[in-house]
């Protein structure tokens, strides 16, 4: 099972009062920032590994390769892009699957005993 365990790259420290206010204040935004991107693309890379976690409909392959690329992106935009890609590929299968059920089309034998 290819899971993606989020993990929360850690964010500079929040910073100390040394100086002029301006400057205290800009270091506390960045941190922020920096804390609040970092948790968005941990979220992202799990929501979109989870939608390829189903064996029936994803391959092997597939769900190896979402793995590496989703841990290597760094831009919240083309994971949400993926997200949306693999959302609409999941429910396509989805129904063709159950068209296929439906008409009778498709048949699973279990060959485990």
């Amino acid at each position: 099972m290819y899971s993606f365990q989020p993990t929360v790259p850690v964010a500079p420290r929040r910073p100390t009062y040394t100086g002029p206010l301006a400057r205290f204040l800009k270091k506390q935004a960045e941190v922020k920032e920096a804390r609040t991107t970092a948790t968005q693309l941990a979220t992202m890379r799990a929501n979109v590994l989870a939608l390829v976690e189903d064996p029936h409909l994803f391959s092997e392959a597939e769900r190896t390769r979402a793995a590496a690329n989703v841990a290597g992106c760094h831009c919240l935009a083309q994971l949400q892009r993926w997200f949306r890609n693999v959302y609409r590929l999941l429910k396509e299968r989805e129904t063709s699957l159950h068209m296929a059920f439906a008409d009778g089309s498709y048949t699973h034998l279990s060959v485990t005993a």
